[in-house]
């Protein structure tokens, strides 16, 4: 895991390979959690070259870490070119406490966009 910038309440990081272990989840959670302290909701940009490989370890550290953080992400925007996550995330939807987009590459300003915009 790669963190590319931070813009205002807004993460953006990137996954350089298929293989996402815990301690990139439990990085990812630290840096929200310190932006936190600045922001009551952060959204996160999430860059991925390929599928990732989901283990059962990865599966249940990002389950647990979702929970104890649900209040504090608000958006999660996927950005890539795999099909597979384009069809996962509606999926993903129905059982994280935030709410999930996926984009592709192309159109990275509208994901820009929707996590810049407010819900009610």
């Amino acid at each position: 895991m790669r963190v590319q910038e931070i813009v205002d309440n807004v993460l953006v990081t990137e996954f350089v390979n298929a293989s996402i272990s815990a301690d990139d989840i439990n990085d990812l959670f630290k840096i929200v959690e310190e932006l936190n302290w600045k922001y009551e909701h952060v959204n996160l940009m999430i860059l991925v070259e390929e599928f990732p490989k989901l283990t059962k370890e990865l599966i249940y550290s990002s389950i647990v870490k979702g929970i104890q953080d649900r209040k504090v992400i608000h958006k999660i925007a996927i950005v890539g070119e795999e099909r597979a996550l384009k069809l996962l995330v509606p999926l993903e939807n129905l059982v994280v406490p935030w709410s999930e987009k996926y984009f592709d590459i192309k159109d990275m300003d509208d994901a820009w966009n929707w996590l810049k915009q407010e819900t009610v």
